[in-house]
Formats: structure tokens, C-alpha cells, sequence
């Protein structure tokens, strides 16, 4: 006979698994209904369900619920890239000095893989969710939003999804910064370095390059580097950017310059002699390579402690959305971009 779950249980009273597991986790009053915010017959009717489905919680995990009492889910689409690394460590800090632990899941830039992760969280009755979305995920995302839970999206919008929280960059003053420092130095010819992977925020820093250089009366190309085959692709970029007169590539992410860097070595192009580089979020990596890259740069830790101050913002007051909190970058400059007067 099959298991039954808190998900079969959130499906025949109704509810989202988010009700099922306040009214399962919270303490009893006198007359036997639990002591939360779920309304008396929301939680009767949770309740029976529970008995008629003969439900029965994993007892490891409800000792563990009553002694780590908050828990906040934290899903990103790759631990392994340095930028949300520091983001789930200061969000591990953070959270620890607010008497929450977090549970940190992966989602592998994958809609299926993410929908899993906050079930699970769901189900062992975190508070509220902090996420990165990848591509392709509206969905999968309203559906976590849904549940009921405080759901906090950081850097990538999605702005179709609603009732979410939202720790985002502020892009428009990144691109100006960008475009107005290589112009000071002396680059007129500047392209955008960019990737088919089409997530949210490499779309608004795409159109924010060619408004910007729109408004310069500058010429602008959005060069797509090919997901699929990026070495190759690389080479034709560089070379094709070079025979058009292309004096600097200003890239949307952290890794498009370093896979540049590598294919200028490989081919004997100078930087920032023969073309300039700069590139988003490379952190101390852009440090120590050689040339060192410039970079537009927000700061890790302050988009951790956004995401957990609006986190418990929305824990405190179920029926307010707050405005989305835009957070500026700093450009932080290197060898690559140096003077091409």
C-alpha cells in the first residue's frame, strides 16, 4: 500500500501543503484545535482528513521540527558558481543570527528539479522560501508562490509572477557605469558579449545596453555566444568583433569574460591593447587573472540581508506584498578596460 504524504493530504482537504503543515506543527489549545493563524474549520478539515487518510508524520522529523523550530528554504540554480555560494553563506549567517537555520537546495537551472526542492521544504515546514529562478520557470515559481509561504525572489525577475518579495539589481545605473567608464577611456566601439541562455536578468541588461547606447548615438551589437558549442562560438565572436573595429566587449555575467580572456590568449589577442573586457559579479576571481578584469559588482552579502529582511517582513504581514527593493552596484576596475586613447 502507498505512503500517504502531507501531499496527498494538502490535495483531498483542498489546502496548500504550506496549511498542512502550520496546522500539524503548531500546539494545541483547550479545545483541540491548533494555536496558529488557519482558521478553526480550515483546520478541522485538515485535521480530519489526516484521520481519514491515516496520515501519520516521519516522528525523526517532527522531533527535529520542535527542536529547530524556524527554517528558512534557500533554493539556487548553481552552488557551485562562487557568486551564489557567498549568497548562501551570508544567508546561512544571517539566518543563524535570527535563530533560523536554512535548508539549501540546488535546482540545477532546472523547473522540475526546483518545484521538488520546495515541496520537500514545504513539506518539512520551512517558513518561507529565498530563490534565484533559472529559465523557463514562471510556472514552476507561481506554483511555489502559491503555497502561501513568504516567497523571495533575488536577482532574476520573473514579472509575471505575483505575490512574491523581490531582491533585484539595479541594472540601469550597472549599464551606465559600464558604457560611461569605457568611454572615458576611450573606447567608442563597444559591443555586448552576451549568451542564448536566456535568463531574466541577462534580457534587461541586453535592452539596457542598447537603450543606453541609443541614447549615446553610439552603433551597439548584442553578440550571442552559442551555449552549446562556446569555444567555437567564442573564437568566431572575437574574431568577427576584431575585423568590424570592435574596441571593448562589456559582457551581461561572471563567466563570459573569462572564457573571452582564455580564447584572446589562445589566439595572441592583447587586452586591453587589441579590445577591452569587463563583465558582472566576478568577484575576487576577476583579481587574479592577468589582466585583472573590471567589473560592475553588487555586493553579496547586502542581497542576503535584503532578501532575509523582506523574508520576515512578509512573515509578519501575510497580506502585504512590499515594492521591490532595486540594490545599486559599484564598478570596480581592472587592467582590462585601461585607457585606449
Amino acid at each position: 500500500m502507498k505512503k500517504v504524504t502531507i501531499k496527498d493530504v494538502a490535495r483531498e482537504a483542498g489546502v496548500s501543503i504550506a496549511l498542512v503543515s502550520r496546522v500539524l506543527n503548531a500546539p494545541l489549545k483547550e479545545n483541540g484545535l491548533p494555536d496558529c493563524s488557519v482558521r478553526d474549520v480550515t483546520a478541522r478539515r485538515i485535521l480530519n482528513t489526516v484521520r481519514y487518510l491515516g496520515y501519520h508524520p516521519n516522528k525523526a522529523a517532527v522531533s527535529l521540527r520542535k527542536r529547530l523550530r524556524r527554517r528558512l528554504g534557500v533554493i539556487l540554480p548553481d552552488i557551485s558558481n562562487p557568486f551564489f555560494a557567498d549568497i548562501a553563506r551570508y544567508l546561512g549567517e544571517i539566518a543563524r543570527a535570527h535563530d533560523y537555520i536554512v535548508l539549501l537546495g540546488n535546482s540545477d537551472e532546472d523547473p522540475a528539479k526546483l518545484s521538488e526542492l520546495a515541496g520537500a521544504f514545504l513539506e518539512d515546514g520551512v517558513d518561507g522560501i529565498v530563490l534565484t529562478p533559472g529559465c523557463a520557470c514562471e510556472e514552476a515559481v507561481q506554483g511555489i508562490v502559491d503555497q502561501g509561504l513568504p516567497v523571495i525572489l533575488t536577482i532574476r525577475d520573473i514579472p509575471s509572477v505575483r505575490d512574491a518579495g523581490k531582491v533585484l539589481t539595479n541594472d540601469a545605473l550597472g549599464t551606465r557605469l559600464a558604457i560611461d567608464h569605457l568611454r572615458s577611456a576611450g573606447f567608442e566601439r563597444i559591443d555586448m558579449l552576451s549568451t542564448t541562455l536566456r535568463y531574466a536578468n541577462i534580457e534587461q541588461r541586453e535592452n539596457l545596453y542598447l537603450e543606453r547606447m541609443q541614447q549615446e548615438g553610439l552603433p551597439a551589437h548584442v553578440l550571442h555566444l552559442d551555449k552549446d558549442n562556446r569555444e567555437e562560438s567564442m573564437k568566431f565572436i572575437l574574431e568577427d568583433a576584431l575585423r568590424r573595429g570592435v574596441r571593448a566587449l562589456f559582457a551581461p555575467n561572471a563567466s563570459l569574460p573569462l572564457l573571452c580572456l582564455q580564447e584572446c590568449r589562445r589566439s595572441g589577442v592583447r587586452i586591453p591593447q587589441d579590445i577591452a573586457l569587463m563583465g558582472h559579479d566576478g568577484g575576487e576571481l576577476y583579481r587574479l587573472t592577468e589582466p585583472t578584469i573590471t567589473q560592475i559588482r553588487y555586493e553579496r552579502r547586502a542581497i542576503a540581508e535584503e532578501a532575509f529582511s523582506l523574508f520576515l517582513e512578509m512573515l509578519e504581514d501575510r497580506t502585504r506584498i512590499p515594492e521591490p527593493r532595486r540594490l545599486d552596484p559599484v564598478l570596480i576596475p581592472g587592467k582590462s578596460t585601461q585607457s585606449g586613447n
